[in-house]
């Protein structure tokens, strides 16, 4: 009879189980830096070369592809890193990155609210269309008192808020029909007027 013979560190090896090309990925990150955003990923030690691509998304569902890497191999010895710098994110939104390693696997998404980035005298609505709420941001550091409509076309009145100073609005429009419509927002101070046209699907 033929004898099978394993050593300690064969036996190691037959029963551990295989690394998935995310698993090579030991550390990603993704952060806000100004206008841009910076994505770092680091390569486990004695990964081998593989392709990695890093995707973005608004929503965290739909991703595409915004750079690649064609090649990337870890050293046998240390990790390596590597990075990338958005300098073209989504404006007033919140951007989720993942990598796609492989064409196979994905590491988790990573969220970086880029939704601060606003102009002072415009009103930022996210997403627009809207479905069942209306969010919206717009600068008043100083926190002085606003006060927005919602209208339509025509000028008819749909809602009246109360006064406030955030500087970000959620509202829920579920008993708005679909439509055009406008938010008018009023600074109660000063008594300018901001108008933001936007729908309701």
């Amino acid at each position: 009879m033929r004898k099978i013979i394993l050593s300690l560190n064969s036996l190691f090896l037959l029963i551990s189980p295989c690394l998935s090309q995310v698993d090579r990925i030991v550390k990603f990150s993704a952060t806000l830096s100004g206008q841009s955003v910076i994505v770092n990923w680091v390569v486990g030690a004695g990964s081998t070369c593989q392709e990695v691509v890093v995707q973005r998304s608004i929503d965290s569902v739909n991703f595409r592809d915004v750079y690649t890497y064609p090649s990337i191999c870890g050293d046998s010895d240390e990790p390596e890193s590597y990075n990338w710098i958005d300098q073209t994110p989504i404006n007033y939104s919140y951007n989720y990155y993942r990598m796609k390693i492989e064409g196979v696997d994905f590491t988790n998404a990573i969220k970086v609210d880029y939704n601060s980035k606003v102009i002072f005298g415009e009103i930022n609505i996210f997403p627009n269309p809207i479905q069942n709420q209306l969010e919206f941001w717009f600068e008043n550091n100083s926190r002085q008192k606003y006060q927005f409509r919602i209208l339509d076309y025509s000028g008819k009145e749909y809602f009246v808020s109360r006064e406030f100073v955030n500087q970000q609005v959620i509202w829920n429009a579920n008993d708005l029909l679909s439509g055009v419509y406008i938010l008018e927002l009023k600074n109660l101070q000063s008594l300018e007027v901001i108008r933001k046209k936007f729908i309701k699907v």
